[in-house]
Protein backbone atom coordinates (compact mmCIF):
# COMPACT_ATOMS: atom_id res chain seq x y z
CA UNK A 1 0.00 0.00 0.00
CA UNK A 2 0.73 3.38 -0.68
CA UNK A 3 0.16 5.48 1.88
CA UNK A 4 -0.13 9.34 0.81
CA UNK A 5 -1.91 7.50 -2.68
CA UNK A 6 -4.77 5.89 -1.02
CA UNK A 7 -4.37 8.87 1.76
CA UNK A 8 -5.78 10.85 -1.05
CA UNK A 9 -8.30 8.61 -2.56
CA UNK A 10 -10.24 8.00 1.13
CA UNK A 11 -9.90 11.81 2.24
CA UNK A 12 -12.10 12.12 -1.87
CA UNK A 13 -14.72 10.15 -1.10
CA UNK A 14 -17.10 11.56 0.96
CA UNK A 15 -18.56 10.10 3.90
CA UNK A 16 -20.91 12.60 5.73
CA UNK A 17 -24.39 11.97 6.92
CA UNK A 18 -25.53 12.84 3.59
CA UNK A 19 -23.64 10.31 1.90
CA UNK A 20 -23.16 7.67 4.49
CA UNK A 21 -19.89 5.47 4.93
CA UNK A 22 -21.08 2.86 2.24
CA UNK A 23 -18.61 4.19 -0.46
CA UNK A 24 -15.43 4.57 1.72
CA UNK A 25 -16.36 1.32 2.78
CA UNK A 26 -16.84 -0.79 -0.45
CA UNK A 27 -13.55 0.82 -1.92
CA UNK A 28 -11.25 0.04 1.36
CA UNK A 29 -12.99 -3.70 1.30
CA UNK A 30 -11.66 -4.36 -2.25
CA UNK A 31 -8.38 -2.32 -1.46
CA UNK A 32 -7.79 -4.89 1.61
CA UNK A 33 -8.92 -8.01 -0.25
CA UNK A 34 -7.11 -7.64 -3.52
CA UNK A 35 -3.46 -5.76 -2.32
CA UNK A 36 -3.34 -6.56 0.90
CA UNK A 37 -4.86 -10.00 1.29
CA UNK A 38 -7.26 -9.69 4.25
CA UNK A 39 -10.23 -11.34 5.09
CA UNK A 40 -12.84 -8.56 5.75
CA UNK A 41 -16.82 -8.32 5.86
CA UNK A 42 -18.94 -5.53 5.29
CA UNK A 43 -21.46 -4.93 7.90
CA UNK A 44 -24.55 -3.16 6.60
CA UNK A 45 -26.05 -1.02 9.04
CA UNK A 46 -29.04 -2.62 11.12
CA UNK A 47 -30.71 0.82 12.42
CA UNK A 48 -29.02 3.93 10.82
CA UNK A 49 -30.07 4.54 7.13
CA UNK A 50 -29.16 1.80 4.13
CA UNK A 51 -26.17 3.92 3.20
CA UNK A 52 -24.12 3.42 6.15
CA UNK A 53 -21.97 0.08 7.17
CA UNK A 54 -19.09 -1.14 9.12
CA UNK A 55 -16.10 -2.96 8.18
CA UNK A 56 -13.99 -5.47 9.67
CA UNK A 57 -10.83 -6.89 8.75
CA UNK A 58 -9.90 -10.01 11.32
CA UNK A 59 -6.57 -11.64 11.68
CA UNK A 60 -7.14 -14.72 13.76
CA UNK A 61 -5.11 -15.88 16.79
CA UNK A 62 -3.96 -19.67 17.18
CA UNK A 63 -5.41 -19.66 20.90
CA UNK A 64 -8.91 -20.33 21.17
CA UNK A 65 -9.34 -19.14 24.61
CA UNK A 66 -7.88 -15.88 23.71
CA UNK A 67 -10.63 -12.56 23.09
CA UNK A 68 -9.85 -10.19 20.30
CA UNK A 69 -7.91 -7.03 20.45
CA UNK A 70 -10.19 -4.40 18.44
CA UNK A 71 -8.60 -1.33 16.68
CA UNK A 72 -11.33 1.29 16.10
CA UNK A 73 -11.37 4.01 13.78
CA UNK A 74 -14.93 5.77 12.60
CA UNK A 75 -14.67 6.48 9.07
CA UNK A 76 -17.62 8.88 8.71
CA UNK A 77 -17.21 12.99 9.01
CA UNK A 78 -19.50 15.61 9.74
CA UNK A 79 -20.66 17.91 7.07
CA UNK A 80 -17.62 20.27 5.53
CA UNK A 81 -19.96 23.23 5.77
CA UNK A 82 -18.88 26.77 3.65
CA UNK A 83 -16.08 25.19 1.07
CA UNK A 84 -14.69 28.90 0.84
CA UNK A 85 -13.38 28.22 4.46
CA UNK A 86 -11.00 25.47 3.17
CA UNK A 87 -8.74 27.33 1.34
CA UNK A 88 -5.82 25.17 2.25
CA UNK A 89 -7.48 22.97 0.18
CA UNK A 90 -8.65 25.49 -2.75
CA UNK A 91 -12.23 25.41 -1.60
CA UNK A 92 -12.43 21.38 -1.63
CA UNK A 93 -12.68 19.92 1.75
CA UNK A 94 -12.08 16.61 0.25
CA UNK A 95 -8.84 17.30 -1.90
CA UNK A 96 -6.23 16.35 0.30
CA UNK A 97 -3.56 18.81 0.29
CA UNK A 98 0.03 18.75 1.49
CA UNK A 99 2.46 21.53 2.67
CA UNK A 100 5.53 19.91 3.82
CA UNK A 101 4.98 17.51 6.29
CA UNK A 102 0.77 18.65 7.30
CA UNK A 103 -1.95 17.19 5.16
CA UNK A 104 -5.16 18.91 5.25
CA UNK A 105 -8.82 18.00 4.60
CA UNK A 106 -11.97 16.65 5.86
CA UNK A 107 -11.48 13.50 7.86
CA UNK A 108 -7.69 13.23 7.98
CA UNK A 109 -7.83 13.24 11.66
CA UNK A 110 -9.56 9.89 11.27
CA UNK A 111 -10.09 8.35 8.42
CA UNK A 112 -5.52 8.23 7.97
CA UNK A 113 -6.16 6.37 11.15
CA UNK A 114 -7.57 3.86 9.79
CA UNK A 115 -4.58 3.59 7.53
CA UNK A 116 -2.31 3.00 9.84
CA UNK A 117 -3.95 0.81 11.97
CA UNK A 118 -4.49 -1.28 8.29
CA UNK A 119 -0.24 -1.21 7.37
CA UNK A 120 -0.07 -2.04 11.16
CA UNK A 121 -2.59 -5.18 10.98
CA UNK A 122 -1.11 -6.02 7.69
CA UNK A 123 2.66 -6.49 8.47
CA UNK A 124 1.03 -9.23 11.05
CA UNK A 125 -0.58 -11.49 8.51
CA UNK A 126 1.90 -14.65 8.24
CA UNK A 127 2.61 -14.54 11.60
CA UNK A 128 1.37 -16.59 14.01
CA UNK A 129 -0.49 -14.43 16.34
CA UNK A 130 -1.67 -16.37 19.56
CA UNK A 131 -4.40 -13.50 20.29
CA UNK A 132 -6.46 -12.33 17.44
CA UNK A 133 -6.74 -9.05 16.21
CA UNK A 134 -9.54 -6.96 14.71
CA UNK A 135 -9.93 -3.59 12.83
CA UNK A 136 -12.75 -2.07 12.19
CA UNK A 137 -14.08 1.09 10.56
CA UNK A 138 -17.46 2.34 11.60
CA UNK A 139 -20.12 4.47 10.04
CA UNK A 140 -22.29 7.10 12.48
CA UNK A 141 -19.97 8.39 14.99
CA UNK A 142 -21.27 11.59 14.13
CA UNK A 143 -24.67 10.67 14.94
CA UNK A 144 -24.72 8.66 18.33
CA UNK A 145 -22.05 6.75 18.07
CA UNK A 146 -24.65 4.32 16.14
CA UNK A 147 -22.07 1.86 14.33
CA UNK A 148 -20.22 1.22 17.16
CA UNK A 149 -23.07 0.33 19.61
CA UNK A 150 -24.07 -2.23 16.88
CA UNK A 151 -21.11 -3.95 16.67
CA UNK A 152 -21.09 -3.99 20.34
CA UNK A 153 -24.24 -6.06 20.73
CA UNK A 154 -23.31 -8.89 18.22
CA UNK A 155 -19.54 -9.20 18.97
CA UNK A 156 -18.13 -7.48 22.42
CA UNK A 157 -18.06 -11.41 23.77
CA UNK A 158 -14.94 -11.72 20.69
CA UNK A 159 -13.08 -8.81 22.09
CA UNK A 160 -11.33 -7.63 25.06
CA UNK A 161 -8.93 -5.04 24.83
CA UNK A 162 -9.71 -2.08 22.37
CA UNK A 163 -7.22 0.81 21.17
CA UNK A 164 -10.19 3.52 19.96
CA UNK A 165 -9.16 6.09 17.27
CA UNK A 166 -9.25 9.70 18.74
CA UNK A 167 -6.91 12.82 17.81
CA UNK A 168 -5.12 12.86 21.28
CA UNK A 169 -2.05 14.33 19.47
CA UNK A 170 -0.20 10.92 20.19
CA UNK A 171 -1.54 11.23 24.15
CA UNK A 172 -3.19 8.20 25.79
CA UNK A 173 -5.96 8.77 27.18
CA UNK A 174 -7.85 6.49 29.87
CA UNK A 175 -10.67 8.86 30.71
CA UNK A 176 -13.43 10.83 29.15
CA UNK A 177 -16.97 12.50 29.81
CA UNK A 178 -20.37 11.20 29.39
CA UNK A 179 -23.26 12.70 27.97
CA UNK A 180 -26.84 13.31 29.17
CA UNK A 181 -29.16 15.20 25.57
CA UNK A 182 -32.05 16.05 27.35
CA UNK A 183 -35.05 17.62 25.68
CA UNK A 184 -37.98 18.98 27.53
CA UNK A 185 -41.17 20.42 25.91
CA UNK A 186 -43.30 23.53 27.47
CA UNK A 187 -46.80 23.95 26.03
CA UNK A 188 -48.66 27.17 25.38
CA UNK A 189 -51.63 27.19 27.46
CA UNK A 190 -55.10 27.32 25.68
CA UNK A 191 -55.17 30.94 27.12
CA UNK A 192 -51.92 31.91 25.28
CA UNK A 193 -52.88 30.40 22.12
CA UNK A 194 -56.28 32.43 22.21
CA UNK A 195 -54.10 35.80 23.29
CA UNK A 196 -51.69 34.93 20.31
CA UNK A 197 -54.66 34.43 17.98
CA UNK A 198 -56.26 37.65 18.77
CA UNK A 199 -52.96 39.83 18.97
CA UNK A 200 -51.82 38.52 15.65
CA UNK A 201 -55.27 39.33 13.78
CA UNK A 202 -55.58 42.95 15.68
CA UNK A 203 -54.67 46.04 13.27
CA UNK A 204 -53.19 48.13 16.42
CA UNK A 205 -51.11 44.97 17.84
CA UNK A 206 -47.91 45.29 18.55
CA UNK A 207 -44.66 43.31 19.98
CA UNK A 208 -41.28 43.95 21.32
CA UNK A 209 -38.59 42.18 20.32
CA UNK A 210 -34.45 41.73 22.29
CA UNK A 211 -31.53 40.35 20.63
CA UNK A 212 -28.88 38.42 23.14
CA UNK A 213 -24.98 38.14 21.63
CA UNK A 214 -22.89 35.03 22.92
CA UNK A 215 -19.85 33.01 22.37
CA UNK A 216 -19.98 29.72 20.17
CA UNK A 217 -17.69 26.99 21.80
CA UNK A 218 -18.21 22.94 22.18
CA UNK A 219 -20.17 22.09 24.97
CA UNK A 220 -17.05 19.80 26.73
CA UNK A 221 -14.76 23.43 26.33
CA UNK A 222 -17.98 25.41 28.72
CA UNK A 223 -15.20 28.11 30.03
CA UNK A 224 -14.34 29.09 26.73
CA UNK A 225 -18.03 30.04 25.26
CA UNK A 226 -20.80 32.45 26.61
CA UNK A 227 -24.30 31.35 26.11
CA UNK A 228 -26.64 33.85 24.31
CA UNK A 229 -29.79 31.86 25.63
CA UNK A 230 -28.10 31.91 29.45
CA UNK A 231 -28.24 35.75 28.57
CA UNK A 232 -32.43 35.72 27.55
CA UNK A 233 -33.29 33.64 30.67
CA UNK A 234 -31.57 36.00 32.79
CA UNK A 235 -33.71 38.90 30.93
CA UNK A 236 -36.75 36.86 31.91
CA UNK A 237 -35.63 36.91 35.54
CA UNK A 238 -35.81 40.79 35.51
CA UNK A 239 -38.51 41.30 34.02
CA UNK A 240 -42.30 41.47 35.11
CA UNK A 241 -44.62 38.57 33.56
CA UNK A 242 -44.69 38.67 29.53
CA UNK A 243 -46.23 36.88 26.92
CA UNK A 244 -43.86 35.17 24.49
CA UNK A 245 -44.77 35.66 20.99
CA UNK A 246 -41.68 33.55 20.17
CA UNK A 247 -38.41 32.43 21.21
CA UNK A 248 -35.21 31.26 19.26
CA UNK A 249 -31.35 30.82 19.64
CA UNK A 250 -28.91 28.33 19.55
CA UNK A 251 -28.33 25.10 16.43
CA UNK A 252 -26.91 22.05 18.55
CA UNK A 253 -27.26 20.87 21.76
CA UNK A 254 -23.25 20.19 21.84
CA UNK A 255 -22.62 24.01 21.48
CA UNK A 256 -22.94 26.96 23.04
CA UNK A 257 -25.56 29.51 22.22
CA UNK A 258 -23.89 32.21 20.16
CA UNK A 259 -27.63 34.18 19.42
CA UNK A 260 -31.17 33.89 21.26
CA UNK A 261 -33.93 36.06 20.30
CA UNK A 262 -37.54 36.71 21.99
CA UNK A 263 -40.56 38.29 20.97
CA UNK A 264 -42.74 39.17 23.55
CA UNK A 265 -45.25 41.56 25.07
CA UNK A 266 -45.74 42.55 28.25
CA UNK A 267 -48.80 41.28 29.63
CA UNK A 268 -50.04 40.40 33.53
CA UNK A 269 -53.20 39.15 32.61
CA UNK A 270 -52.67 35.42 30.79
CA UNK A 271 -53.07 32.21 33.69
CA UNK A 272 -50.18 30.01 33.33
CA UNK A 273 -47.80 32.11 31.18
CA UNK A 274 -45.02 30.49 29.97
CA UNK A 275 -42.55 32.47 30.59
CA UNK A 276 -43.21 31.58 34.12
CA UNK A 277 -42.51 27.83 33.22
CA UNK A 278 -39.64 28.50 31.45
CA UNK A 279 -38.07 30.36 34.52
CA UNK A 280 -39.28 27.41 36.76
CA UNK A 281 -37.52 25.04 34.13
CA UNK A 282 -34.20 27.57 33.98
CA UNK A 283 -34.02 27.10 38.13
CA UNK A 284 -33.86 23.55 37.77
CA UNK A 285 -31.36 23.42 35.83
CA UNK A 286 -29.32 25.99 37.96
CA UNK A 287 -29.85 23.96 41.06
CA UNK A 288 -28.81 20.59 38.84
CA UNK A 289 -25.82 22.38 38.08
CA UNK A 290 -24.84 23.02 41.97
CA UNK A 291 -24.97 19.37 42.41
CA UNK A 292 -22.86 18.59 39.49
CA UNK A 293 -20.09 20.52 41.94
CA UNK A 294 -20.61 18.32 44.73
CA UNK A 295 -18.89 15.40 42.10
CA UNK A 296 -15.34 17.33 41.09
CA UNK A 297 -12.74 14.99 39.23
CA UNK A 298 -8.94 16.03 38.66
CA UNK A 299 -7.55 15.87 34.72
CA UNK A 300 -10.25 18.02 32.97
CA UNK A 301 -10.42 21.38 31.78
CA UNK A 302 -13.65 21.65 34.36
CA UNK A 303 -13.25 20.33 37.52
CA UNK A 304 -16.99 19.22 37.64
CA UNK A 305 -19.80 18.00 34.97
CA UNK A 306 -21.19 20.74 33.32
CA UNK A 307 -24.84 21.53 31.83
CA UNK A 308 -25.34 23.70 28.22
CA UNK A 309 -28.59 24.85 27.31
CA UNK A 310 -27.86 24.30 23.37
CA UNK A 311 -31.22 25.32 21.51
CA UNK A 312 -34.71 26.58 22.14
CA UNK A 313 -37.24 26.99 19.43
CA UNK A 314 -40.85 28.00 19.86
CA UNK A 315 -44.00 27.25 17.54
CA UNK A 316 -47.92 27.40 17.82
CA UNK A 317 -47.59 24.34 20.48
CA UNK A 318 -45.16 25.98 22.95
CA UNK A 319 -41.68 26.03 23.17
CA UNK A 320 -38.44 23.26 23.35
CA UNK A 321 -35.42 22.96 25.13
CA UNK A 322 -32.81 20.82 23.97
CA UNK A 323 -29.62 20.48 25.87
CA UNK A 324 -26.61 18.08 27.04
CA UNK A 325 -24.87 17.58 30.41
CA UNK A 326 -21.30 16.29 30.35
CA UNK A 327 -20.84 13.94 33.05
CA UNK A 328 -17.69 12.91 35.01
CA UNK A 329 -15.93 9.48 35.67
CA UNK A 330 -16.46 10.82 39.76
CA UNK A 331 -20.32 11.11 39.17
CA UNK A 332 -22.01 8.02 40.84
CA UNK A 333 -24.64 6.23 38.03
CA UNK A 334 -27.02 6.73 41.08
CA UNK A 335 -26.77 10.39 41.70
CA UNK A 336 -27.33 10.95 37.41
CA UNK A 337 -30.13 9.06 37.41
CA UNK A 338 -31.47 10.43 40.87
CA UNK A 339 -30.91 13.71 38.92
CA UNK A 340 -33.02 12.82 35.72
CA UNK A 341 -35.67 11.92 37.80
CA UNK A 342 -36.02 14.99 39.60
CA UNK A 343 -35.79 17.05 36.59
CA UNK A 344 -38.57 14.83 34.64
CA UNK A 345 -40.44 15.60 37.85
CA UNK A 346 -40.43 18.97 38.04
CA UNK A 347 -41.24 19.38 34.59
CA UNK A 348 -44.37 17.22 34.77
CA UNK A 349 -46.28 19.48 37.35
CA UNK A 350 -45.96 22.15 35.20
CA UNK A 351 -47.89 20.03 32.43
CA UNK A 352 -44.36 19.79 30.24
CA UNK A 353 -42.70 16.43 29.25
CA UNK A 354 -39.09 15.97 30.17
CA UNK A 355 -37.53 12.96 27.41
CA UNK A 356 -34.25 12.02 27.97
CA UNK A 357 -32.93 11.48 23.89
CA UNK A 358 -29.42 9.90 24.37
CA UNK A 359 -27.22 8.71 27.33
CA UNK A 360 -23.38 7.38 27.29
CA UNK A 361 -21.74 7.07 30.65
CA UNK A 362 -18.45 8.87 30.91
CA UNK A 363 -15.14 6.50 30.23
CA UNK A 364 -13.13 5.45 33.19
CA UNK A 365 -10.41 2.74 32.47
CA UNK A 366 -8.73 1.42 35.47
CA UNK A 367 -4.69 1.58 35.10
CA UNK A 368 -3.87 -1.83 36.74
CA UNK A 369 -4.73 -3.80 33.71
CA UNK A 370 -1.97 -5.09 30.81
CA UNK A 371 -3.48 -3.23 28.28
CA UNK A 372 -2.77 0.30 30.19
CA UNK A 373 0.71 -1.11 31.16
CA UNK A 374 1.79 -2.35 27.47
CA UNK A 375 0.36 1.37 25.86
CA UNK A 376 2.40 3.62 28.07
CA UNK A 377 6.03 1.60 28.04
CA UNK A 378 5.44 1.28 24.52
CA UNK A 379 5.05 4.96 24.33
CA UNK A 380 7.62 5.99 26.61
CA UNK A 381 9.90 3.70 24.34
CA UNK A 382 9.31 5.48 21.52
CA UNK A 383 9.00 8.86 22.80
CA UNK A 384 5.99 9.88 22.27
CA UNK A 385 4.81 11.98 24.92
CA UNK A 386 6.63 10.47 27.77
CA UNK A 387 3.53 8.03 27.78
CA UNK A 388 1.61 9.79 30.45
CA UNK A 389 -2.27 9.48 30.29
CA UNK A 390 -4.58 12.03 30.29
CA UNK A 391 -8.21 12.47 30.28
CA UNK A 392 -10.38 13.03 26.99
CA UNK A 393 -12.83 15.91 26.85
CA UNK A 394 -15.35 14.78 24.69
CA UNK A 395 -18.00 11.57 24.40
CA UNK A 396 -16.05 8.89 21.98
CA UNK A 397 -16.51 4.96 21.49
CA UNK A 398 -14.61 4.30 24.05
CA UNK A 399 -17.45 5.41 26.55
CA UNK A 400 -18.88 2.49 25.20
CA UNK A 401 -17.25 -0.12 26.11
CA UNK A 402 -17.22 0.03 29.53
CA UNK A 403 -21.05 -1.02 29.37
CA UNK A 404 -19.30 -4.01 28.05
CA UNK A 405 -16.14 -4.59 29.87
CA UNK A 406 -13.52 -4.31 27.30
CA UNK A 407 -10.46 -2.56 28.45
CA UNK A 408 -10.19 0.44 26.20
CA UNK A 409 -7.96 3.32 25.97
CA UNK A 410 -7.96 6.39 23.33
CA UNK A 411 -4.88 7.12 20.92
CA UNK A 412 -3.97 9.06 17.73
CA UNK A 413 -2.52 11.74 16.38
CA UNK A 414 -3.52 15.02 15.29
CA UNK A 415 -5.36 17.50 17.52
CA UNK A 416 -9.16 17.30 18.35
CA UNK A 417 -10.95 19.66 19.43
CA UNK A 418 -10.52 22.78 17.24
CA UNK A 419 -9.15 21.30 14.26
CA UNK A 420 -11.33 18.00 13.73
CA UNK A 421 -13.92 18.38 11.38
CA UNK A 422 -13.38 21.84 11.03
CA UNK A 423 -12.24 24.11 7.85
CA UNK A 424 -9.04 23.09 7.49
CA UNK A 425 -8.42 20.82 9.20
CA UNK A 426 -4.88 18.76 9.23
CA UNK A 427 -2.51 16.83 10.76
CA UNK A 428 1.13 15.75 10.34
CA UNK A 429 2.98 13.13 8.16
CA UNK A 430 5.52 12.41 11.21
CA UNK A 431 2.60 12.29 13.50
CA UNK A 432 0.51 9.09 11.73
CA UNK A 433 4.28 7.45 11.58
CA UNK A 434 4.73 7.09 14.58
CA UNK A 435 1.06 6.04 15.35
CA UNK A 436 1.63 3.79 12.99
CA UNK A 437 4.81 2.39 15.32
CA UNK A 438 2.87 2.49 17.85
CA UNK A 439 -0.04 0.20 16.51
CA UNK A 440 2.32 -2.63 15.58
CA UNK A 441 4.33 -2.43 18.66
CA UNK A 442 1.31 -2.93 20.95
CA UNK A 443 0.06 -5.70 18.40
CA UNK A 444 3.23 -7.64 19.04
CA UNK A 445 3.24 -6.60 22.71
CA UNK A 446 -0.64 -8.22 23.08
CA UNK A 447 -0.93 -10.74 20.50
CA UNK A 448 2.40 -12.52 19.28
Amino acid sequence: MIFLDEAKKITSIESSPFSGTNDIVNYLSELISSKMELKNEIIPSESASSLESNLLVKIEGSDDNEKALMLLTHLDTTDPGSYGHWDKTQGNPFKLSIYGDELYGLGVTNKLDFLCKLEAIHSYKDKNLRKPVYLLGTHSEENGLIGTSEFLSSHSQEIDMALVSHPTDLNIYNEGLGIAVVEIEIPFSEAEKKFHTEHNSADNSFTQSKVFRGKSAHSSLAEEGESAIIKLFDFLEKMPSVAIMSVDGGVLHNTIAEHSLIEFVPSGSIKENISDKLLIVYRELLQLIEKFKRFPHDGFSTKHSTLNIGKIRSSKLGVVITGNCRLLPSVPEKEYRSWMLDLKHSCSKINSKFSLKRYIPSFNQAMENKLVNTACEVASLQGINSGKIKSSPICTEANLMKKYEVDCLLFGAGVGLGNSHQPNESISLSALKKSTEFYKEIIGQVCL
